[in-house]
């Protein structure tokens, strides 16, 4: 995407179509629809594919270079590729997954909606936005206004504040690095739970158990930054300092990772049953009559701990599977009080592969819970709410979820295609008004 000074939107389109013959690779291709509808204050543009269910493995490729009037504002949604905006003068509302996303010069407010592990790129965003992410590696600079960032395992680093900024960063499990210009002041506020605050400014600091607050307060400063992260970490940087000038110091805390599977077979029909403590959850429905199950345990140590120490704090996180009247039982434990072991938090994340048909009963606490392509029924509680909800009807079976905390994911079985074609598409549009 990018803009240009004529009060014209332009569209090119590269359509590339892979399928099992050069005769049907040409059929899909001609069948696919470039749309492009204009009215008085708006142009839409999208892609409307076929039905390609009875033609083989096929995959489709549309690549678009769309340049709009300079002070337009743009809308953009892209479900699986690499988008690109420069030069926008107005809002810009993207939403995207499983690509790269690197944004230049917009003048308005940024709205940005991505996932998958993919750099982000964020520069020169002269009034702020807001951005929505999982497990993104983002990274912003030269910005201004309000900028609100929300990311899920992923990481955030901020450079180049501009005169006029405030910061509102949130990371869970993924850490956050804030890099200031020397002789920069902001009124800085950061906190962790189960994670550490490391930083070239002195800050001061509270700890109540696994929560840490640290603050720079100056209410008279232009620039502000409020810094939050999850079972990671705050790094805050002072450019320019020499290495012994540094005060970082040795990390407070340091975290120790183990992985561990365990299987049992199921019999047709068998109930499997979840009980996890804090983590992930994510369950695949197989084709397949075993349960299998991996666990990533991991432990946030303190500084003083010992190896000993590691090692008992990952043996009193415990992986089970227990049969009794038809149904398995997967349950993760803390055997023992890990704070004896230096153990400042803790936290599983089960990767669980079951029979697809198999009924499913999800007893979750904090974290993240994805169910895939599974056929029975589903009850999570109480780690879902909301997107629960939304999702029932994407996957077979009866699904239902208890309220609490974290988020849910389901969903039902997707597809896969590969090939080879080319065909080309380009249009203008000259609208009355400006927003795409």
């Amino acid at each position: 995407m990018d803009s240009w000074e004529n009060q014209v939107v332009q569209v090119l389109a590269e359509v590339t179509v892979g399928a099992e013959s050069v005769e049907v690779a040409a059929g899909i291709a001609e069948s696919i629809d470039i749309h492009v509808d204009h009215s008085k204050d708006r142009v839409e543009v999208k892609t409307i594919l076929p039905d390609t269910r009875d033609l083989g493995r096929v995959a489709i490729e549309v690549n678009y270079a769309v340049t709009i009037p300079r002070d337009a504002g743009l809308v953009c949604e892209n479900t699986l590729g690499d988008t690109v905006v420069r030069n926008v003068g107005g809002d810009l509302s993207a939403k995207t997954r499983f690509g790269i996303v690197d944004i230049r010069e917009v003048g308005g407010i940024a709205h940005v909606w991505a996932r998958g592990e993919f750099p982000l790129q964020a520069h020169r965003l002269r009034q702020g936005g807001v951005f929505v992410l999982s497990g993104t590696q983002a990274e912003f600079g030269e910005v201004g206004g309000k900028l609100q960032v929300s990311n899920y395992r992923g990481a955030v680093t901020i450079r180049d504040l501009l005169p006029e900024v405030e910061l509102d960063v949130t990371s869970e499990n993924g850490p956050i690095h804030l890099y200031l210009a020397d002789g920069a002041s902001p009124d800085l506020e950061a906190s962790v739970l189960l994670g550490t605050i490391v930083s070239d400014v002195p800050l001061r600091r509270a700890t109540l158990s696994a929560f840490t607050l640290a603050r720079d307060g100056r209410p008279e400063a232009t620039q502000r930054a409020m810094l939050h992260a999850t079972f990671s970490e705050v790094v805050i940087h002072r450019e320019g300092l020499k290495a012994d000038e540094e005060a970082t110091g040795p990390a407070e805390t340091e975290l120790v990772k183990r992985t561990v599977t365990a299987d049992a077979p199921v019999g047709e029909g068998g109930e499997v049953v979840v009980d996890a403590v804090i983590g992930d959850v994510r369950v695949e429905g197989v084709d397949e009559d075993v349960l299998t199950v991996s666990a990533s345990q991991l432990v946030r140590l303190r500084s003083n701990a010992s190896t000993a120490d590691a090692q008992s704090a990952l043996d009193a996180l415990e992986l089970k599977i227990e049969e009794a009247g038809g149904r398995l039982r997967v349950r993760t434990s803390a055997r023992d009080d890990l704070t004896a072991f230096g153990c400042a938090g803790y936290r599983v994340d089960l990767d669980i592969r079951c029979p697809r048909t198999s009924p499913l009963k999800l007893q979750v606490q904090n974290g993240h819970t994805s169910v895939e392509s599974t056929g029975g029924s589903v009850t999570i509680e109480p780690g879902c709410r909301q997107r629960a909800r939304r999702a029932r009807q994407r996957a077979a079976g009866h699904h239902e979820s208890q309220g609490g905390r974290g988020s849910c994911r389901l969903r039902g079985p997707g597809r896969s295609g590969c090939g080879l074609r080319h065909r080309h598409h380009s249009e203008s549009v000259r609208p009355r008004n400006r927003k795409l």
